[in-house]
């Protein structure tokens, strides 16, 4: 972006690389010619400096290697070093002063290399080398580090994610997108990167990914490890097994066990694996392998039967067995190191071993889920025994981390979840020195801490306010500290881990015994045994780092006396809950469950909290975002209509605000999950739907729900913009009116009847009648100004925005 102008070069239709360059305006919406490029390429590595736009590498019969700027002042262009490397496909990116140019596609494949490009010497020098080879990926650069997400292995297209720091000088893991993509775009806006578009690559296949962008906070990237250890399915567990090879795209680990039996097993949220017996791990193995996997998983057959036939579809049966719960499927790549290049196939594995000879596959019973075990119910639409997959109130909910903050490493969260509990251990074992250097009494009753991603929102929302202490909600703890630094590195783990030691540290010198000590409230928050959950957070200030610690018991309380239950040497664990059961303990801790925390909302903070189980902060800014997505597209012109090939432009098209009372209306009905619209004479208007799959991912179900109420525009059309009672066009009608001013919603997921229901409500001006005009038609924002309120264009173009507010 350089002067509100877009520059993009490219490839012809005919795929001949061109040297043409133009230039968008978004406000005029037009695209200008401007100098061409001295070289034609096509798949360059783009990126800006000073009002300079670098174009790097790309590809033209051959892998290119040069390097050249565009000056907007100047309007000319200028040959630097080549980049060491001929490669295309890069994702190049400056940070500071130094142009980076990472991973891409050259003569020997897909590449992990980084390259630097130091501007000011005109020199290049080598970077440290990502974790994961990729071309095709977005680059962009948020706090001082550099985040590459997706792109592909030149098997798949990858969800993963990688931030390289330049203070710690490595790279490191962040949390992956929810969607694998390559060729997609990223942007930074308010601290938050949006990642846009894109492709998914399946060997020669490519399918589009949705191009338009929310202003949703970045993809709630889901996280995803690769396997640490081979489990197995179907057979003994190998004493000593021995890694073999490992694809790195597909995260997939081969064990054997001393050259007979081979497990491959992968990890995605949990341990799936398959087994394969009486293979040698010979020379020919992976020859044996390939053949193997590249047979039918599932063969043909007439149904279930009720007992296990040995000459049958073992896996047929063994998915049909009542007792099985998980199922997981995952795509198989491997690379061309093991010389199947393109070798792919599917894995479908459950949780339970295969059945033994002539073992029943499930109990016949005398109706239609007359013997689901409890803790299940028997879902409508199936007849199957189902689980809920999300806790109610008072129940466990949260397993891990998985939390919504992407931008936080998942190693950061896993480094000081350790420093917590090994301190707290030090009490439980009787190793910690306490007042004068004395031993402190051993703990029999300390409990292991978990992360809790709603304390996490807590700890952030405190972060962020930059303050020196912090106001926890009501029978919660926390711990604060504000720490001095000078730069403003990504990576908080040295500052942060050592915070936390340094206020043990100096707490623990004023404990003399296991009893709470007045004025030591940052121990007793750490130390105090009845706490079980933690959520830390952090937020940069100026010239400082605040750091936040949330906890789901308040050890400083009025009503605590006494941190921990002390006992003497080898009383390690011996009053764990419940019942003082010794089993519960994990390396001197007592391993108990995490109940349910509902997270607090900065959006509606006077929300009931049962609401919070389905209603979060994220799914209303999904809501509100999705809704001025598509009345900005409409005022802008852009919104498809079938029978006018573009809906006409809107005058006048206020932008929603988010409605917590009209969100408490709905949610009020909704709980009960009536299967039918929560209509009250306090709603004006109101659109509803039954989504299912029940299990869907509520985020999921809320966005597909708000396209379909917006489809009949481009599905039917409304050539007059007239408003027609009874037609299905009602729920378009709510979105695009323009006398529509507010918007709140509802959504509750009714896992005993099959489904989801979302309903969103609408504050109007004025109601509209039939035979109104939807909107006011005409040149986009012309009369922003006779709004009442007046307001004024928003600088993004389409929507009429209050005065006093940002423009964006």
């Amino acid at each position: 972006m350089i002067q509100n102008d877009l520059v993009s070069g490219g490839k012809s239709s005919e795929n001949v690389a061109l040297s043409k360059v133009e230039k968008y305006d978004p406000l005029t919406r037009q695209w200008v010619p401007i100098l061409p490029m001295p070289s034609e390429r096509s798949e360059v590595g783009v990126a800006v400096c000073n009002g300079k736009v670098y174009v790097v590498g790309g590809f033209n019969d051959d892998f290119s290697a040069l390097v050249e700027f565009f000056d907007y002042t100047l309007n000319s262009w200028t040959e630097v070093a080549s980049i060491p490397q001929s490669t295309s496909s890069v994702s190049a990116v400056f940070l500071g002063d130094n142009l980076y140019v990472c991973g891409g596609e050259c003569k020997y494949g897909v590449t992990n290399a980084v390259h630097v490009f130091h501007r000011q010497e005109n020199r290049w020098a080598s970077g440290v080398s990502m974790l994961t080879k990729r071309y095709f990926a977005a680059v962009a650069v948020l706090d001082g580090c550099i985040y590459i997400m997706g792109g592909s292995d030149g098997t798949s297209s990858l969800s993963s994610v990688e931030r390289f720091s330049p203070d710690v000088g490595e790279w490191e893991k962040v949390t992956a997108m929810q969607s694998q993509r390559s060729s997609c775009a990223a942007a930074v806006l308010n601290g938050k990167i949006y990642v846009c578009g894109g492709l998914r690559h399946r060997r020669n296949h490519r399918v589009a990914s949705a191009s338009r962008c929310y202003a949703n906070p970045a993809y709630r990237f889901v996280f995803q490890e690769k396997s640490q250890e081979c489990l197995y399915f179907g057979a003994t567990q190998p004493s000593r097994p021995s890694k073999l090879f490992k694809c790195d795209g597909s995260r997939v680990e081969v064990c054997t066990n001393s050259g007979r039996d081979v497990a491959v097993g992968v990890r995605v949220g949990f341990y799936w694996s398959a087994f394969i017996s009486d293979y040698d791990a010979t020379p020919d193995f992976v020859v044996k392998l390939k053949k193997t996997l590249e047979s039918p998983f599932f063969y043909n057959t007439e149904g279930p039967t009720l007992n296990y036939d040995d000459g049958g579809p073992e896996l047929f049966n063994l998915l049909m067995r009542s007792s099985v719960t998980k199922l997981g499927c995952v795509w198989v790549t491997c690379s061309a190191d093991f010389n199947f290049y393109g070798l792919m196939t599917f894995y479908c594995l459950t949780n339970q071993s295969p059945p033994g000879l002539k073992d029943p596959i499930y109990e016949v019973g005398t109706g239609v889920c007359s013997g689901c075990p409890q803790g299940t119910f028997c879902e409508a639409g199936s007849k199957l025994c189902a689980r809920t997959l999300s806790a109610p109130p008072g129940e466990r909910i949260f397993k891990g981390f998985k939390c919504r903050n992407s931008l936080i490493a998942e190693e950061w969260r896993r480094k000081m979840l350790n420093v917590h509990n090994d301190n707290r251990r030090k009490l439980a074992k009787g190793s910690q020195r306490g007042e004068g250097g004395a031993p402190l009494p051993t703990a029999k009753n300390m409990n292991q801490l978990i992360w809790d991603c709603s304390l996490e929102d807590v700890a952030y929302e405190q972060a962020v306010k930059c303050t020196e202490s912090v106001t926890p909600p009501a029978g919660y703890g926390a711990v604060s500290s504000m720490i001095w630094t000078k730069a403003k590195p990504c990576n908080a783990w040295n500052k942060t881990v050592q915070a936390v030691k340094d206020i043990w540290r100096a707490g623990s010198t004023k404990q003399a015994s296991h009893k709470k000590v007045a004025g030591n409230d940052d121990f007793s928050q750490m130390a105090y045994y009845k706490t079980s959950g933690i959520g830390c957070s952090y937020s940069w200030c100026t010239g400082r780092l605040s750091l936040v610690c949330v906890y789901n018991k308040d050890g400083a309380a009025a009503s605590v006396k006494k941190l921990y239950t002390k006992g003497g040497a080898g009383d390690t664990c011996k009053s764990c809950e419940p019942n003082k059961n010794q089993k519960n303990c994990v390396d001197g801790l007592c391993d108990v469950s995490l109940p349910y925390v509902p997270s607090i909302s900065t959006i509606c903070p006077r929300a009931f909290s049962s609401f919070a189980v389905w209603l979060t902060d994220d799914l209303r800014t999904i809501a509100l975002d999705m809704h001025n997505y598509y009345r900005r597209l409409l005022a802008m012109g852009w919104a498809k209509d079938k029978q006018i090939t573009y809906a006409k432009t809107a005058a006048a098209m206020p932008e929603l605000t988010y409605d917590c009372g009209i969100e408490e209306l709905i949610m009020g009905g909704l709980i009960d999950c009536a299967g039918k619209p929560v209509a009250t004479k306090r709603l004006q208007t109101y659109s509803f739907y039954v989504f299912k799959p029940y299990n869907a991912p509520v985020e999921e179900a809320l966005q597909k729900v708000i396209e379909r109420w917006w489809s009949p525009l481009a599905e039917k059309g409304i050539p007059d913009n007239k408003y027609h009672e009874g037609e299905e066009l009602e729920n378009y009608v709510n979105i695009a009116s323009s006398q529509t001013r507010k918007v709140g919603c509802g959504i509750s997921a009714c896992y005993r009847k099959g489904w989801i229901e979302i309903q969103c409500g609408y504050g109007m001006d004025e109601y509209i009648d039939d035979g109104d005009d939807i909107y006011e038609a005409g040149k986009t924002c012309r009369n922003c100004a006779k709004l009442k309120p007046a307001m004024r264009c928003s600088r993004l173009g389409g929507l009429c925005v209050p005065w006093g507010r940002s423009l964006f």
